[in-house]
């Protein structure tokens, strides 16, 4: 897998392919995080067998998710079945098993999936829309937040006009302008 690779940069890419910093790896491998950089930017091999190492990583990962979740499972089955088990512990165990968010919005996962690949297909639409429409709403609040009257932002009678012609506001394209009395703290650092 990292072939190639002296023993410094194998291991630096095994440790950042387990999610470690290039700091804490820089630090493990007792060398520089610029040195770390460069390989990752300039060095084919070592960004090659980095990608590979990451993917590598990320199955073994999914295999050991597969694991723990059949366990997991195994052992609701086990607190349903078993007669000893409190009650209010199987009830807790029953609500957990009925309480799996449904299509479309599922929050956690058994080994297989067990949507039809046009469910999965739709569930993935509907994250990326999702996705998309918080996007929009985050701007749109930042807009807003930046100009609630959806008017030209108020500028200092005596700030510099925006419009570049070197005089002040209240002089070039403030004349009509009322004065602003209590001015935003950037139009008042603009100002000053």
């Amino acid at each position: 897998m990292l072939s190639g690779l002296s023993p410094v940069q194998a291991k630096v890419a095994l440790a950042l392919a387990q999610g470690e910093t290039v700091t804490k790896a820089a630090l493990g491998a007792e060398i520089h995080r610029t040195t770390i950089h460069k390989w990752i930017n300039h060095d084919a091999a070592f960004a090659g067998a980095l990608r590979e190492a990451r993917s590598e990583y990320v199955l073994t990962l999914q295999d050991e998710m597969k694991e723990l979740a059949t366990l997991a499972l195994a052992t609701l089955r086990h607190l349903l079945e078993d007669p000893s088990t409190p009650a209010s512990v199987r009830l807790r165990a029953a609500l957990a098993v009925l309480n799996r968010p449904d299509f479309p919005q599922q929050g956690w996962n058994l080994p297989e999936s067990i949507n039809t690949p046009k469910e999965d297909d739709l569930v993935n639409e509907f994250a990326m829309v999702e996705r998309d429409f918080e996007i929009l709403r985050k701007e749109e609040a930042l807009r807003k937040r930046a100009n609630p009257d959806n008017a030209t932002p108020q500028v200092p009678r005596n700030a510099p006009c925006p419009c570049g012609s070197g005089l002040k506001y209240k002089r070039c394209c403030g004349k009509a302008a009322s004065p602003v009395l209590h001015p935003s703290p950037a139009m008042a650092t603009a100002a000053g």
